[in-house]
């Protein structure tokens, strides 16, 4: 792999739905040169799907982060209710569970296992609008549809959807993710958790590719070329503060269950 693949995965990372064309011209590379590698990637499952990955507080449903040590990932795909979940190489494991109500979700996370630490996000006291609802619908089924066929089954225009889309991706309640398997692919995938995130992001150079909020803490997720730029975002973090934490990820998936976004 050139490093062409990764100027063209780090896009993604940032932005899955960010057409082949435009990311070709950030680049400042002929189409042709993104579109066969995009197609090699999707062929031999570097990226294996993308996947709509959502706040579902903002739909008015509990929402739980609880990290493991040691939990295997065959026993975390078992699991009802978990959305999202990430491996590390440290041994642990983060995993997103939501639910209609607090005593299933704390129920999921009890047959998982024994956590060490737990982040529970309360459901918001202003849902979304059935627009936006029915938008999250429609992107699960095809998280990289063009704006018009959205219109099209929403019936408005595609001005109107394309005003709802940075809307829900600015408010965080949304974005699309290439599911990557980081085992082929040239570059590492980490994780800042911190409860400096505004200091943290004026000295790194590197650009989070999205952030959760659990409490106080800010998860910062990274895609970067090698481990020297881990190393070099792990010591600046800790320079402003001590008790931040650098993760290194092996692994990952979200799922998008229909019940949810029922």
């Amino acid at each position: 792999m050139d490093s062409l693949y990764y100027d063209i995965l780090r896009y993604l990372m940032e932005d899955g739905r960010t057409p082949k064309r435009r990311i070709a011209s950030m680049l400042n590379v002929d189409p042709s040169s993104v579109e066969v590698r995009f197609k090699k990637m999707m062929e031999e499952e570097i990226i294996k799907r993308f996947a709509l990955y959502v706040d579902y507080s903002a739909l008015g449903l509990e929402r739980a982060f609880a990290s493991f040590k040691g939990l295997p990932e065959e026993r975390i795909k078992e699991l009802n209710g978990v959305v999202a979940y990430f491996t590390c190489a440290e041994g642990n494991t983060v995993m997103e569970v939501v639910a209609r109500r607090r005593d299933e979700l704390m129920e999921t996370i009890k047959v998982a296992g024994q956590p060490w630490k737990v982040w529970i996000q309360p459901p918001s006291p202003s849902p979304l609008p059935s627009i936006d609802k029915y938008l999250l619908k429609v992107l699960a089924e095809d998280p990289r549809a063009k704006e018009f066929k959205v219109a099209e089954a929403l019936k408005v225009s595609a001005r109107t959807v394309r005003r709802h889309l940075r809307h829900l991706k600015t408010k965080g309640v949304m974005r699309v993710i290439p599911i990557v398997d980081l085992r082929k692919v040239q570059g590492i995938m980490f994780s800042v958790h911190t409860k400096a995130a505004d200091e943290v992001k004026k000295v790194v150079r590197a650009r989070p590719l999205w952030e959760t909020s659990k409490g106080e803490t800010v998860t910062m997720n990274y895609f970067v070329k090698d481990v020297a730029e881990v190393r070099k975002v792990s010591e600046q973090v800790v320079k402003l503060d001590p008790d931040a934490t650098v993760t290194i990820k092996t692994s990952y998936d979200v799922k998008t269950p229909s019940w949810a976004l029922a």
